[in-house]
C-alpha cells in the first residue's frame, strides 16, 4: 500500500502481473473484484509526467468521513510503448457504488484516453 492523498481511501495498492480473465464494461460489484484498463502512450514522451484519474459516483469512506467522486495520481512514463494499467478493487462494500466509472489519462491538463465502467450492485 502506497498513500495516495487524492482519493477516498488515502491509499492505494499497486499490483504487478495483470491478467486479463474477460473483457466486460458492465462490472457487478462485489468485495474483491477487480476491474481496470490496458492502454499505451504513444504520443507521450519519455520523462513526462501524466495523471492517471479514476471519476465515480459519490463514495464516503465511513473510518475517516471524507467524501470524493474522483481519485487520482500522478505517474513518471519511462516507456510509452510499455503497455500500462490503471484499475480499481473494491476492498470495502462502502466502495460498491453503482453508476458511470470512468478512468482517464490526462498529459498537460488534457485529457488523452479514457475508458468507462457501467458498476451495478448486484440485489443479493
Amino acid at each position: 500500500r502506497i498513500l495516495m492523498p487524492k482519493s477516498v481511501a488515502g491509499e492505494m495498492n499497486l499490483v504487478a502481473h495483470v491478467r486479463l480473465l474477460r473483457s466486460a464494461t458492465v462490472i457487478a460489484a462485489q468485495p474483491g473484484r477487480s476491474f481496470g484498463w490496458r492502454y499505451r502512450l504513444r504520443s507521450v514522451p519519455p520523462g513526462s509526467l501524466v495523471t492517471l484519474r479514476t471519476l465515480h459516483p459519490k463514495l464516503t469512506n465511513p473510518k475517516t468521513g471524507r467524501t470524493m467522486a474522483y481519485s487520482e495520481r500522478r505517474v513518471r512514463i519511462t516507456h510509452p510503448e510499455n503497455i500500462r494499467y490503471t484499475g480499481y478493487t473494491f476492498d470495502n462494500a462502502w466502495e460498491m457504488a453503482e453508476g458511470e466509472w470512468r478512468f482517464q489519462v490526462l498529459y498537460k491538463g488534457r485529457v488523452i484516453g479514457e475508458r468507462p465502467f457501467k458498476i451495478v450492485v448486484p440485489l443479493n
